[in-house]
C-alpha cells in the first residue's frame, strides 16, 4: 500500500482547524521520537498528552527511567482510560522530527522545551553544539515540571510524593543528583545553530548544473517532476536511499502535472554562463537549496541541497509523484539519515542566505529636475504605442491565419494518408511487450477555445494521444513508455470502460511538435462546409486487427439527420463496398482538437477495402469525444466534486433496536472521520446538533456541505459520549464505492 508523504504531514489525527507551530531548537533523539509516534498510535484522541507519552515511554525499555517507575510509581496501562484535563486547551503542532508533525497539548509542547533545558544540561555543553539530542530522560524531567499535567497528577497520587521529590528522584538517577534549571523559553543553543558566516551565499555545483541540463525539455520549462526524474535514473548516490525504502514516482490520482500554470522563470546560476527556463515551483526549491547549504556552512550547493528544496513543498509535481511505502520514514528524513547523514532543520527554521555573487552599491537618491520627469514619461508613452501597434499587427496576421487554414491545410487525400503511416506509427510498452499504436489527435491543452477554433500558439502544452492494442491485464490509468521515432518517452495509458469491448486502449504522451506529421493539421468537423452544406470527403477509420489496430482509408460524408437530432455521418469504406452505419457527430470539448471519425470493430483490417464486404460496426466517434474530453479536462480544468467524510453506516441489528444513533461499521482510512478520531462500532447520534436515526441524515448532510466544511459530530463509545470535528474531505464526482459511505 503505497501512500502520499503529503498525507504524512497532516498526521494521521490531522488538525481540524488551523494551530500554531512549535519547533525544537534541540533535535529529538532516535528514542524520543520513537516514543512520539507509539503514543500517537495508542492514543485513545487527537490530541497527545502528558500522560500519552507518560504510557509510551514504559513500552521503551530502558534502565534508567525503568528503574525510576520503580521507586516513584508506574505508569497507567495502555488500555486504562483516564480523563484528561490537558485537551480542553488549544492544541499545537510540534515539530520533533524533519518531516511529520504531531498535535500535543500545550503542556506537553512545554514538556518539551523544559527537555530541552535538560539536554543542555545534561551534556553540559555551553556552546552551540551540533550533537545535542533530547533524550527520554530529559523529556521525562520535563513533563515532571509541568505543573498540574496529567502525567505530573497520577504519578503523584499514585506514589504520594511531591512534585519536588520526583524530580529529585529522577535527578539521582540521570543527572548525578545536580538539577537542571528549567526554563520554558527556547534554549539560546542547540542543535540548529546556522554556520552561515560568509558575507555571500555559496556557489551552485557542477551537479546541480549537470541535472538543469539533462532535465530540460524542447521547448519548456524545467520542473520538480523532471528534475526528480533525472535524480532517479542519473543519480544512484541520492536516490537509492529512497529507492530501496521503496519510493517511486507513479502518477497521482487526478493532475498528473500542473505546475506548468503556475508561471516559469529564468534561472541563471551565479559564476556560471548557462541559464535554464524553470517553474515557479522548481526555482523555489532552488533558492531553498542554497539556503540550506548556507545554513549548514556547506561549501557548495549541490543537487542534493535542490533534492531537499524540492521535498519541502507537498503541492509541487515532484513531491506529488512521490508514492510513499506504509510505514517509511518521509523522504527528507531519509535524505538526511542517509545522504547527508547529519541531522538537516525543520520547515520554518533555515533562513534565507546573501547571493553568491557581490552584491551592487547604493546609489544614493538624488534630486530628478521636472524637465527630466516630463522626458521620461514621454518615453514611457512612445514605448506603450509602439507595443499597441505591434499587439495590433499580431492580432491581423492571426486573424487572417485562421481563415487561410482551410485552405492552407486542405483535408488530406487518400494517397497523403497512404504515404503518411509509417511516422504516425509508435509503439506502447517496454522492449519485451511493446504493441504497435496508431496517431489519433492531441489535446490542445490552452486555454478556452470555441470548437472548430485552432490556438495561435499550437506549441503550448501539446499532448498526443494515441491508440493501441489492451494489454492481458488492463487498468484504468497506469504509467508506460511510448516510443516513437526510435525515442521513448515517458506516457499514461488509459483503458477505459468505454473501449475495453474492442480491445483498445489510448497512451497519452508529450511530444516534440516538431515530430508530428504536418498533414494532419485537419479536423473532424472540416466535413462541413457550412450549416446544410454536407460534403464529401476522405476519412481515417481505425480498424483493430488481430496484430494489432491499422488505419483504413474510407469516405465519409453528411446523410441529413438522426433520429438523436444530430447530423449522421455516412463512412464509405474504400472500393465501393457498402456504406458502414451512420454515426451521430457532436462537437467536441472545447480546446480539444481530434482526427479520429470512427473506430471499427471488425476483425479483420482486410474486410474494409474488399469488394461487397458489406456493414462493419462503427464506434460513433462521440463515445471517443466523451472519454477524450474528460482526459482533457485534466488539463484544462478543474475537476468537479463532492464533500466525503469517509463514513460507512448500516442499520441497526434487532439485537441494537434502541439504542439511539447509527452504527458506524467502516471508516475509510486517512479520510475525514479517520482524521477526526472516528473508529468502526460508534454510534452517530448527533450531526451538527441535529439528532442522527438513520445512515441517510448523515448522506444528506454530507451532501449539502462543501468539501473543506467542518462538522461537530457526537459519538456514542461504549457508555462514553465523545465530541469531534470532523473535517470534511473531497472526492471526484466521477469516483465510484459504496454509496453507504458519506
Amino acid at each position: 500500500m503505497m501512500d502520499s508523504p503529503r498525507r504524512e504531514d497532516e498526521g494521521r489525527l490531522g488538525p481540524p482547524v488551523p494551530v500554531a507551530a512549535q519547533f525544537s531548537v534541540v533535535p529529538a533523539s532516535v528514542v524520543t521520537a520513537r516514543m512520539f509516534w507509539h503514543a500517537r498510535d495508542v492514543s485513545r484522541q487527537a490530541t497527545l498528552t502528558t500522560l500519552d507519552l507518560l504510557i509510551a515511554l514504559n513500552a521503551i525499555e530502558d534502565g534508567d527511567w525503568q528503574r525510576f517507575f520503580m521507586q516513584a510509581a508506574p505508569p497507567p496501562d495502555a488500555a486504562a482510560f483516564l480523563s484528561s484535563k490537558e485537551s480542553a486547551v488549544a492544541p499545537r503542532e510540534l515539530w520533533v522530527e524533519l518531516d511529520v508533525p504531531f498535535r500535543v497539548t500545550e503542556a506537553v509542547g512545554k514538556a518539551f522545551r523544559y527537555g530541552e533545558w535538560a539536554a543542555l544540561h545534561e551534556s553540559g555543553a555551553d556552546s552551540a553544539d551540533a550533537e545535542l539530542r533530547v533524550s527520554p530522560c530529559a523529556l521525562l524531567y520535563g513533563l515532571l515540571s509541568v505543573d498540574g499535567c496529567d502525567a505530573l497528577n497520577h504519578l503523584c497520587g499514585i506514589s504520594g510524593m511531591s512534585p519536588a521529590r520526583l524530580r529529585g528522584v529522577l535527578g539521582g538517577l540521570a543527572f548525578d543528583g545536580a538539577l537542571p534549571e528549567l526554563s520554558d523559553r527556547p534554549p539560546p543553543v542547540g542543535g540548529w545553530p546556522s554556520r552561515g558566516e560568509s558575507e555571500y551565499g555559496p556557489p551552485w555545483d557542477v551537479s546541480v548544473v549537470e541535472c538543469l541540463a539533462a532535465a530540460l525539455p524542447d521547448g519548456g520549462a524545467v520542473s520538480t517532476l523532471r528534475f526528480m526524474s533525472v535524480i532517479a535514473r542519473d543519480r544512484p548516490e541520492l536516490w537509492s536511499a529512497q529507492a530501496s525504502t521503496g519510493y517511486r514516482l507513479t502518477p497521482p490520482d487526478v493532475h498528473a502535472e500542473r505546475e506548468g500554470g503556475w508561471g516559469t522563470r529564468v534561472f541563471r546560476p551565479e559564476r556560471r554562463r548557462e541559464s535554464f527556463l524553470v517553474t515557479s515551483a522548481m526555482y523555489g526549491a532552488l533558492l531553498l537549496g542554497r539556503d540550506l547549504a548556507y545554513f549548514r556552512g556547506d561549501a557548495s550547493v549541490t543537487a542534493a541541497h535542490v533534492l531537499y528544496g524540492v521535498l519541502d513543498e507537498p503541492e509541487n509535481d515532484g513531491f506529488r509523484w512521490l508514492a510513499r511505502p506504509a510505514g517509511a520514514a518521509g523522504p527528507r528524513q531519509i535524505l538526511a539519515d542517509q545522504v547527508f547523514r547529519a541531522a538537516l532543520p525543520p520547515r520554518g527554521l533555515v533562513k534565507a542566505s546573501p547571493a553568491a555573487r557581490r552584491r551592487r552599491d547604493v546609489v544614493a537618491d538624488v534630486a530628478v529636475p521636472a524637465v527630466a520627469v516630463l522626458a521620461a514619461v514621454g518615453s514611457v508613452l512612445a514605448a506603450l504605442w509602439r507595443l499597441l501597434v505591434v499587439a495590433a499587427l499580431v492580432v491581423v496576421v492571426w486573424v487572417v491565419y485562421d481563415r487561410l487554414d482551410s485552405v492552407v491545410n486542405p483535408p488530406p487525400t487518400a494517397e497523403a494518408l497512404t504515404a503518411d503511416l509509417p511516422v504516425i506509427r509508435a509503439e506502447v510498452g517496454d522492449e519485451d511487450g511493446a504493441r504497435p499504436a496508431t496517431f489519433v489527435g492531441r489535446l490542445s491543452g490552452f486555454g478556452r477555445l470555441p470548437a472548430g477554433s485552432r490556438a495561435f500558439a499550437p506549441d503550448l502544452g501539446h499532448r498526443f494521444v494515441f491508440a493501441t492494442q489492451s494489454p492481458d491485464q488492463a487498468v484504468n490509468r497506469s504509467p508506460t513508455t511510448l516510443t516513437y521515432r526510435g525515442k521513448p518517452y515517458p506516457a499514461v495509458l488509459h483503458c477505459p470502460a468505454a473501449l475495453s469491448q474492442y480491445r483498445l486502449c489510448l497512451a497519452e504522451a508529450a511530444l516534440p511538435k516538431v515530430d508530428m506529421p504536418a498533414r494532419f493539421g485537419w479536423v473532424p468537423w472540416s466535413l462541413t462546409s457550412g450549416p446544410g452544406q454536407p460534403t464529401s470527403s476522405p476519412a481515417l477509420v481505425l480498424i483493430p486487427g488481430p496484430h494489432g489496430a491499422a488505419v483504413g482509408k474510407a469516405s465519409a460524408s453528411l446523410s441529413g439527420m438522426t433520429s438523436t437530432g444530430l447530423p449522421g455521418l455516412t463512412v464509405r469504406a474504400s472500393g465501393g463496398a457498402s456504406p458502414l452505419p451512420a454515426s451521430p457527430i457532436v462537437a467536441p470539448a472545447e480546446g480539444l482538437a481530434l482526427r479520429l471519425l470512427g473506430v471499427t470493430a471488425g476483425k479483420d483490417p482486410e474486410a474494409a477495402t474488399a469488394t461487397g464486404a458489406g456493414r462493419l460496426p462503427v464506434v460513433p466517434a462521440a463515445e471517443l469525444y466523451t472519454y477524450l474530453s474528460g482526459l482533457a479536462d485534466t488539463h484544462v480544468r478543474a475537476p468537479t466534486g463532492r464533500a466525503d467524510a469517509g463514513l460507512v453506516m448500516a442499520p441497526d441489528l434487532p439485537a441494537d433496536s434502541g439504542r439511539p444513533g447509527v452504527h458506524v461499521t467502516k471508516v475509510a482510512v486517512g479520510r475525514a472521520a479517520d482524521l477526526a478520531g472516528v473508529l468502526p462500532g460508534d454510534r452517530v447520534t448527533r450531526w451538527d446538533g441535529e439528532k442522527v436515526t438513520e445512515p441517510d441524515q448523515v448522506h444528506r448532510a454530507v451532501d449539502r456541505s462543501a468539501p473543506g466544511a467542518s462538522a461537530t459530530v457526537e459519538l456514542r463509545r461504549g457508555s462514553r459520549t465523545l465530541r469531534v470535528i470532523v473535517r470534511l474531505g473531497y472526492v471526484m464526482a466521477s469516483e465510484t464505492g459504496d454509496r453507504d459511505a458519506g
